[in-house]
């Protein structure tokens, strides 16, 4: 009977050994807080923007893991598990800070790129645009050289032609008027020797005014584009003989 009791007491304090020794394999809470922690940050931008901080925190744990072994549920097991969740989230700020530099760092560089392309792109449209510019000065002054000429020789026609001749302007253009007496011939349509002359005089001086240009073709602008020749006054004695028309510039 006393053999049996001593048995069943072994028993039972085996049995209490057991659940003591269950009881201390429970890890606590700060241990699991640094668990995870740990775990969250060895999968997100701490390994590769701060492996050293991660490192220090992986140090921390294996403190508190090993407190936990030697210790089981302590005060020092659960600070040292503390320190180890504050280490990881120490890497974890240092690694999204990092990488929010380098994402910043990389917006700037693209609008700096953006704006020296763009300040390149207008530096070379203003190139363009001076050259533009450029040529059409060089345009302009020719032109203007050449309507001052035209001026110049249009008033030296104009001058050319008063002393024989009347020049007016209307709608129709420019009418020079010959002074004189009859340009043709009674009844007949053939210039008189007299008119003919005055006639070279008009051409010499539109001529002067409006010259053949290299392609053998008369320009038409100037006195020479608009001039119209009509004769002066015919006497009352020589329009009674004649049986001209009222325009002898026209035949039937």
């Amino acid at each position: 009977m006393k053999t049996i009791r001593n048995i069943g007491l072994v028993v039972a304090m085996s049995g209490l050994c057991g659940i003591s020794g269950c009881a201390a394999a429970v890890p606590p809470q700060d241990l699991v807080n640094a668990r995870s922690a740990y775990a969250r940050a060895n999968t997100g931008p701490a390994p590769a923007y701060s492996p050293a901080d991660l490192n220090t925190a992986k140090q921390q744990l294996d403190i508190a893991e090993a407190a936990f072994l030697e210790e089981g549920d302590t005060q020092n097991t659960r600070d040292q598990a503390y320190v180890a969740v504050r280490k990881t989230e120490l890497a974890e700020t240092v690694a999204r800070t990092k990488r929010s530099n380098d994402a910043q760092k990389g917006v700037v560089d693209a609008m700096h790129a953006d704006q020296k392309k763009t300040v390149a792109g207008t530096a070379a449209e203003l190139e363009r645009t001076k050259s533009v510019v450029a040529v059409q000065g060089v345009a302009l002054a020719t032109q203007d050289a050449a309507l001052k000429d035209a001026e110049k020789r249009a008033a030296q026609a104009a001058a050319d032609l008063a002393k024989f001749a009347t020049v007016k302007q209307e709608p129709r253009g420019m009418v020079i008027t010959l002074s004189g007496g009859v340009l043709f011939e009674s009844a007949k349509s053939d210039l008189l020797p007299a008119a003919q002359l005055k006639l070279n005089d008009v051409a010499n001086a539109l001529t002067k005014e409006d010259p053949i240009s290299e392609d053998g073709r008369r320009r038409s602008h100037g006195l020479a584009g608009s001039a119209r020749v009509q004769p002066g006054p015919i006497p009352a004695s020589c329009a009674s003989r004649s049986r001209l028309p009222r325009d002898p510039w026209h035949r039937k």
